[in-house]
């Protein structure tokens, strides 16, 4: 909705995308950062992709 500018959306600098109809701002001089995390039920089935994400993840916090 906020790229056909009806609202207001919030997003990573990795995600923002090359448009010129589209208008970034930062919150604060520099930015707000949160960390993130990744929950799922242990007993069903998950794509690699998801397990791998769940690896990356677990290892980033293990290193913090």
């Amino acid at each position: 909705m906020a790229k056909e500018g009806l609202g207001l959306a919030f997003t990573y600098q990795s995600c923002q995308e090359l448009d010129s109809e589209i208008q970034y701002m930062r919150i604060g001089e520099k930015g707000v950062y949160a960390d993130l995390g990744i929950a799922y039920p242990s007993e069903e089935y998950h794509s690699r992709g998801a397990e791998k994400l769940e690896e990356i993840i677990r290892e980033v916090y293990q290193e913090g």
